[in-house]
């Protein structure tokens, strides 16, 4: 990957960084921070993805007093539904437009990535109808709400046993409200905290050559 590149926010949308690869055809992936984080927290998981993936890392639509940033206008709290970050949805809708027809990213498909309240905007994403290859959920939760807007697209979410922020057994529970809806998931769970752990590091690099990338060449 290049050096990420500072991309101001379209109109009506979020500015984002952007490393777009020299070489190779790699998977789009559009990062999206957790709350209190900015676009450039979600880098840290860089070393997990493909050398020559096409990167976007977005910033949330409201500022923090204390720092950073987020995605819906509520409390921190996992209570909220899909439709508390509908004006994220439609910023990041824009966003996506306009990257795609700045740069081509998303062209013809792409992953999101999300991180805690990120991860659960990635579901309300999905939820509204916008198109993608596959979700990867880390320390996050799904929204409040039905689920009759999710596809079925392949998932990856990664969560802590130690979690004080997004409790495991709501991870648990949420993944069996997709895996009811019918929607595949790949669950991992590791003895940390509010974080990737190692185990999950290496089960999400697996997963991702596997289930999308080898199917992307095939």
């Amino acid at each position: 990957m290049t050096d990420p590149k500072w991309i101001d926010a379209p109109p009506g949308g979020v500015p984002v960084l952007l490393s777009q690869p020299q070489e190779g055809n790699g998977p789009h992936i559009l990062m999206l921070h957790g709350w209190s984080g900015d676009e450039k927290v979600m880098w840290v998981l860089q070393s997990v993805l493909p050398a020559d993936s096409f990167t976007v890392a977005a910033r949330g639509i409201y500022p923090l007093p204390t720092g950073g940033y987020h995605w819906s206008d509520s409390p921190e709290s996992t209570r909220v539904g899909f439709d508390d970050f509908d004006p994220a949805v439609d910023a990041l809708r824009i966003t996506l437009q306009a990257l795609n027809v700045s740069h081509g990213f998303g062209s013809e498909s792409f992953l999101l990535m999300g991180f805690s309240q990120g991860a659960a905007l990635a579901f309300a994403i999905l939820n509204a109808g916008i198109e993608m290859d596959a979700i990867i959920a880390l320390a996050g939760f799904v929204p409040l709400g039905g689920l009759q807007g999710l596809t079925s697209i392949p998932i990856f979410w990664g969560h802590g046993r130690r979690d004080d922020l997004v409790p495991i057994e709501r991870a648990r529970s949420d993944v069996n409200r997709l895996l009811d809806s019918g929607v595949e998931v790949h669950f991992c769970e590791a003895e940390v905290g509010h974080k990737l752990g190692i185990e999950c590091t290496h089960g999400l690099k697996q997963w991702i050559q596997g289930r999308i990338l080898n199917e992307r060449k095939g």
